[in-house]
């Protein structure tokens, strides 16, 4: 959590200050799924605990448990509702139409060539 902490002794009489470096420091939030609609139907997945940094992470994650639990095969758009669920926050809902589309893209990482057919997008409503 904390990228890098100093001590320094002050002096001869073991004064100690202790420095604290907080460099790109965000707290993690948890997250849980309060329902999922597929063409305006809701479907009976529900709960779970996601935690990240944000909400639309949270909903990509919940969309990429739910794609399995359907045995989803190609395209797929789904509306997922969560509840923010960390201690001390307003327990906020956020609404989100996530979608699975199809694609081709080829990277090439450590010398090695990629091939993606689908990416997942993530957009507020």
């Amino acid at each position: 959590m904390y990228k890098g902490i100093e001590r320094r002794n002050k002096g001869i009489k073991g004064e100690f200050s202790i420095i604290i470096l907080l460099i790109n420091y965000i707290m993690p939030r948890s997250f849980t799924v309060e329902a999922i609609y597929k063409s305006g139907k809701k479907s009976r997945i529900s709960g779970g605990r996601y935690i990240s940094e944000m909400p639309s992470a949270a909903a990509h994650k919940a969309f990429s448990q739910a794609y399995r639990s359907m045995r989803g095969k190609g395209a797929m758009t789904l509306e997922i509702h969560i509840r923010e669920t960390t201690s001390r926050s307003a327990h906020k809902t956020y609404k989100y139409k996530v979608s699975k589309k199809a694609t081709s893209k080829d990277v090439e990482r450590g010398g090695e060539n990629i091939h993606y057919s689908y990416y997942t997008k993530v957009k507020a409503i």
